[in-house]
């Protein structure tokens, strides 16, 4: 019951607010690859190692395949549903799965690996295909 009213609630104020976003609409019909990585890195990888390793990360946006990228940490948002105990998140975006398969071969994903695998303690990655007409740009 207090999730039917919670999504009730961020149905309000959604509409209430749907005239004052700003829509990129060339994007509205056209799905994407996301691809979602979460990173548990050994306790034993130092803060200027992992500011290495986030730096690496944002390096992947030369990937000629990449549209967009979000390299993270944990929001902290305390509630018991969500999951604060990666270290390090990453968000990969492309056009389609093409571009997807592309970057898994690039050498600067490959040798990312190779480099910094032996930091990694654990990885959880999840990749997704937005549905028709939901990736939209907010401005």
């Amino acid at each position: 019951m207090k999730y039917l009213a919670l999504l009730l609630f961020l149905f309000a104020i959604k509409e209430a607010n749907a005239e004052h976003i700003p829509v990129d609409a060339s994007m509205s019909s056209k799905p994407v690859f996301v691809h979602a990585v979460y990173f548990w890195l050994h306790e034993s990888v130092t803060e200027a190692e992992r500011a290495e390793f986030i730096k690496m990360l944002k390096g992947f946006k030369k990937i000629k395949s990449v549209s967009k990228i979000y390299v993270g940490s944990p929001a902290g948002t305390p509630r018991t549903i969500v999951d604060n105990t990666y270290d390090v998140a990453l968000m990969v975006q492309f056009k389609d799965k093409a571009g997807h398969d592309y970057y898994q071969i690039d050498k600067i994903h490959t040798d990312a690996i190779k480099i910094f695998e032996g930091w990694i303690k654990d990885i959880k990655i999840y990749d997704m295909v937005t549905e028709k007409g939901t990736a939209m740009e907010y401005n």
